[in-house]
């Protein structure tokens, strides 16, 4: 049939051509031009809409594939939502459901916790399932969490129940159930009962408890002190001159029966020069009996105070372990009433323990000294002479660890005294605020005990002087760790290793050198004897060209052997500043045990690290311990970093008890312990910045499962809550006193203008440098490096390239610094709004652009929503054969303040999470390389913590992101939305949250 021609005057506007036919059915308002092309609605193919999306698309023009989950491959035209496939979630069916991971959304393993595992399939086995992605049961020998347990040696073919351990035994003499013979420090009936704590090697009879007892401690149990020894914990101090048999009270060290002539106090230390010694006017030089208020020291170099000799005995307390009273680090007592401490004295320069207050019941305190009659402690006996001490065959031993000792923390901190008034500021944290910009504690330093002032004629004996990696540093013989060999083992007790007091009693930590080549066998054996199960380390192996630490451990999958203990390495985890290596300990016939070294890594090798990465390291580390068995803490000497780390704890722990906490009397009190804790002046003044960084941030972590308790309404950022919003002018607050940094490279003349902002440049020692020579070109871009959870330098903070400015030094930074991932934040309309927008990557109908000596070549485009497509690019440098491929994911829903769309921001981490293998930095890109990127970053960090290590901080996390570039979470709302951020993470996307799952 023959169409009719138009009427004259035309078609109108639902009709087009020569016979007027209808515009399509998908046209904007049913209207087309001449031709009948027309703007589509969602659903319907260009240019003439007539045609509805094919199979498989949908959208705007149908330029968005369906999700990869969508049952037959087939969605909703307009707006994408469809049936999914099993295993899949989502309106469109783009995540995976709970129980199901990776990017074809696979069933987790029949062993997974909860059957829940992380984008990558990782999760928390149930007993009875390896590791990693708990698809395979434990090999036979083998049951239990992580199958780390072996099946008792009495289990017939070697076999038992995964899960539980119980076997068939294949004699009579094996405990039914588990066959195994008793745990190590187990005896009796059901191995219910606790070997004696005075036990060697913590080795007794499996069925009487018997056992070679230790030095001071009694027989057969060694479950006492013998009549000479005391100590609530270890028998390890002798009694003082006691008369008659010499016995003294096991717990207090009290003499029994007084006092030898010419020794008084009640624990008979203290040594009189004359018998005429004045009580009130009256001679009492016959009193031996002690009083239950009398306290024993172990007797120390006399403090000064003022410059002038103390008359006091600065005595070190020891035997009453407990943290109620006056405690050994603060002799502030506990608040009453539930009140804290209101006010924080800052301590004098020089602070000798005061004496206790007077009592009747204790005569000697109201003794007045003169003359001759003057009461004194024994003085301890010269040190040996080591200044000749060889540390052994073949081993040159230095006298003392070098450390950095230049730390100006008074210029860095001398806005504090600027600011004329600080509300948010508590008393404590005024006081470390004033004392870093005071320039007071150089003095206060200047003031510490040097050297060995306490009796070590152990340490510096011949046999065991070359354990000593300083030839002047070993342990004092009064606290050091004695170890109990194993019988036949011809070796010494000797370690270089001392027992250090904390609020919790007398063997909260012990202090150590790292080892040489020749004592690595000792630590494993005080590793095993203490029943650690952490061990901190805080040197690397090699610092400044020098020998630090052997590298005493085994790499992961491999077993080494160390004299008596067989170490099993597992599965290493990396972070940005430090590596956790878990371990599994083994010692023929007592069983095996797990023990989990954490590396702080990123100490530099002169000067100290980031105060904020010292304090996230020490939270995990103590979130992860035993507060029954010791923490051992080791550097290279086990003075300098590893005192400053038990001080931090130390701190912690007072402030955390509601007692004053005085940093220089914790330091006074570490030092009559082990040798030159906090050794460098640097150290001291970078105690006082991580105790305030610990301080400002003790009540911002928060475990996940407790999120929901702590925000148990919806949180939104036009709304205040009480807590956010303290937390942030706490952050504030916080920011006005960060250090000053220096900006010489980004104000360079030649640089001013290759920033688009210039309130928002990279400081010196963040900057990123450009490696990669073009000529004409210096090295500075508008970048700075950040850390991601799992790597140092994991992220990239730049500005939008300038035109015919910047462009070729972005792809110069993307090849120097091997990038495999770009994130590109902005708008939809950003190549309208943005002032001299620069699109550095090829658009679709280009194919490739040039910049200097690189062509970048457009290889794929996956549009993965309406806000987020994924590039796939080719970097190419002219005359040259490399070859790099570049993933560009760019976000374009984020126009304001905040992005405009809580879903697709989470899919925007996700996939930057899935692309994140650690091995090279990811770039983040917004306008000025600081807001949003800044924002971004805290959000990513925010969400990988919360993925592997069940716990959010935000204000951390803020504050780190702040330390480099101080634009970003600038507002309230910002900050409310961080929080926001974590809640929708746990609430709606139930696959992310594995929080118990850690890669």
């Amino acid at each position: 049939m023959r169409r009719r021609a138009a009427a004259p005057g035309g078609c109108s506007s639902a009709y087009y051509g020569p016979f007027c036919q209808k515009c399509g059915a998908g046209c904007v308002g049913g209207t087309c031009n001449q031709n009948g092309h027309c703007r589509c609605t969602p659903g319907w193919q260009p240019r003439t809409c007539s045609l509805g999306c094919s199979s498989g698309w949908y959208g705007q023009d149908c330029t968005t594939p369906c999700g990869t989950g969508c049952l037959g491959n087939t969605c909703n035209a307009v707006n994408g939502e469809c049936t999914c496939k099993p295993g899949w979630s989502g309106p469109m069916c783009t995540t995976c459901a709970v129980g199901y991971y990776g990017p074809s959304c696979q069933k987790c393993g029949a062993g997974c916790l909860g059957d829940k595992c992380a984008p990558d399939g990782h999760c928390t086995c149930h007993p009875g399932w390896q590791p990693g992605n708990c698809t395979k049961r434990c090999l036979s020998g083998h049951y239990g969490q992580n199958c780390t347990v072996a099946c008792g040696a009495g289990c017939q073919g070697n076999t038992c129940d995964p899960e539980h351990g119980n076997c068939t035994c294949n004699s009579t003499k094996w405990k039914t159930g588990l066959c195994a013979e008793c745990p190590h420090g187990k005896y009796g009936d059901g191995c219910n009962s606790t070997c004696g704590v005075g036990c060697q090697g913590n080795n007794c009879d499996d069925a009487t408890g018997v056992c070679t007892c230790g030095d001071g401690w009694s027989k057969p149990l060694c479950d006492a002190c013998n009549s000479s020894s005391w100590g609530s914990t270890n028998c390890s101090l002798p009694c003082g001159h006691c008369a008659g048999d010499g016995s003294c009270d096991i717990v207090s060290g009290n003499c029994t029966h007084g006092c030898s002539n010419g020794f008084d106090g009640s624990a008979c230390f203290l040594k009189l020069e004359s018998e005429d010694v004045s009580v009130g006017g009256v001679v009492d030089a016959q009193r031996t009996t002690p009083t239950s208020k009398d306290k024993p020291t172990v007797p120390v170099k006399p403090m000064k105070r003022g410059g002038a000799d103390s008359e006091e005995q600065a005595g070190h307390t020891y035997g009453n372990t407990s943290a109620s009273a006056e405690h050994v680090y603060s002799n502030v007592p506990a608040p009453s009433n539930g009140q804290s401490i209101s006010k924080t004295v800052r301590p004098p320069v020089a602070a000798p323990r005061p004496s206790a207050k007077p009592s009747r019941g204790n005569v000697y305190e109201n003794v007045q000294l003169s003359g001759a009659a003057r009461q004194r402690p024994e003085p301890p006996p010269k040190p040996a002479a080591v200044s000749r001490v060889s540390s052994g065959a073949g081993q040159k031993a230095d006298e003392y660890e070098e450390e950095e000792d230049v730390y100006n923390t008074e210029d860095l901190y001398a806005c504090y005294n600027t600011v004329s008034t600080k509300p948010q500021l508590d008393a404590l944290q005024k006081y470390l605020l004033e004392a870093l910009a005071s320039g007071e504690l150089s003095a206060q330093f200047g003031e510490f005990a040097k050297g060995m002032t306490l009796p070590h004629k152990d340490g510096m004996s011949e046999e065991n002087v070359r354990k000593n990696r300083f030839k002047a540093m070993c342990a004092y013989d009064f606290n050091r760790v004695h170890l109990h060999r194993p019988k036949g083992d011809p070796d010494t007790d000797y370690i270089n290793a001392s027992y250090i007091k904390g609020c919790r009693g007398d063997k909260q930590y012990i202090a150590t050198q790292g080892p040489r080549d020749t004592h690595v066998n000792d630590l494993w054996w005080m590793v095993w004897q203490e029943k650690a199960t952490q061990v901190v380390m805080l040197t690397n192996l090699i610092e400044d060209g020098k020998d630090k630490c052997e590298e005493y451990w085994p790499a992961a999958g491999k077993t080494q052997t160390y004299g008596h203990v067989t170490v099993r390495g597992l599965e290493v985890e990396e972070r940005a500043d430090f590596v956790i290596r878990p371990f599994t300990l083994k010692v023929k016939g007592a069983g095996e045990r797990q023990v989990t070294q954490y590396h702080f890594n990123t100490w530099p090798d002169h000067g100290v690290p980031q105060a904020s990465a010292l304090v996230d390291f020490w939270r995990y580390v103590k979130a992860r311990g035993n507060p029954r068995v010791p923490l051992i803490v080791h550097c290279s000497a086990g003075v300098g970093r590893t005192g400053t780390f038990i001080a931090l704890d130390i701190a912690s722990e007072l402030e955390a008890g509601g007692r004053e906490v005085n940093v220089q009397q914790i330091v006074i009190e570490l030092r009559e312990q082990r040798c030159i804790m906090v050794q460098s002046e640097a150290q001291y003044k970078f105690l006082h910045e991580v105790i305030l960084e610990a301080h400002t941030s003790r009540d911002t972590r928060i475990p996940v499962d407790k999120f929901e308790e702590t925000f148990p309404s919806h949180i939104s950022v036009n709304h205040h809550n009480h807590r956010i919003d303290r937390e942030f002018k706490m952050l504030e607050e916080m920011g006005k006193y960060r250090p000053k940094r220096s900006y010489r490279m980004a104000n360079m003349k030649e640089n001013i203008d290759k920033n688009r902002n210039q309130d928002a440049v990279p400081d010196d020692d963040h900057v990123v440098y450009l490696n990669v020579h073009v000529r004409g070109r210096n090295q500075y871009i508008n970048a700075v490096y950040m850390s991601s959870l799992k790597k140092r330098q994991g992220l990239v903070l730049t500005q939008l390239p300038i035109p015919n400015k910047t462009l070729v030094d972005f792809w110069r930074m993307v090849d120097g610094c091997h990038v495999n991932t770009i994130v590109s934040i902005g708008s939809q309309n950003e190549e309208e709004t943005v002032e001299n927008y620069c699109r550095f990557w090829p658009p679709a109908d280009t194919k490739s652009i040039t910049t200097g000596p690189y062509v970048i070549t457009l290889v794929s485009l996956n549009v993965l929503s309406d806000h987020l497509s994924s590039y796939s690019l080719r970097l190419t440098q002219k005359g040259e054969n490399k070859v790099g491929e570049v993933q560009l994911l760019h976000y374009k829903d984020w126009a304001g303040e905040l992005p405009d769309d809580m879903s697709s921001l989470i899919q925007l981490v996700d996939t930057v999470k899935a692309e994140d293998d650690a091995s090279s930095p990811i770039v983040i890109q917004c306008i000025d390389g600081a807001a949003k990127s800044g924002l971004f970053c805290a959000i990513y960090d925010i969400i990988n913590r919360l993925t592997y290590d069940d716990e959010i901080d935000v204000y951390m996390t803020a504050r780190y992101v702040q330390s480099i570039r101080p634009q970003a979470v600038s507002t309230e709302a910002q900050y409310r939305f961080l929080y926001k951020v974590a809640q929708e993470y746990i609430s709606h996307l139930s696959v992310y949250q594995n929080t118990n799952v850690r890669a």
